[in-house]
């Protein structure tokens, strides 16, 4: 099939430098499959998951309503103390 073909000056230089083609129009078409390929092709392997590593925070929090309790544990103040 032969069309006109209006390539950026930067591809059509690209195209130029690749080597082992004996026209310009093998590295096009060999170019175009290659993209082809590619686009058409499923993604072969797909990302890992995400995975969360849980870290001991040291206090136990039961009850996320009593700010003031959260803030003592977190400071280091024991709730048994007078004071509390």
């Amino acid at each position: 099939m032969r069309t006109t073909l209006t390539l950026d000056d930067d591809v059509a230089a690209r195209l130029k430098r690749l080597s082992g083609f004996s026209s310009f129009k093998e590295a096009v078409n060999a170019a175009l499959r290659a993209g082809l390929d590619q686009l058409e092709s499923p993604k072969t392997s797909p990302a890992p998951p995400y995975r969360i590593r849980p870290v001991n925070l040291g206090a136990k929090i039961t009850n996320i309503d009593n700010i003031s309790e959260i803030l003592d544990l977190i400071e280091g103040n024991s709730l048994d103390s007078p004071g509390c």
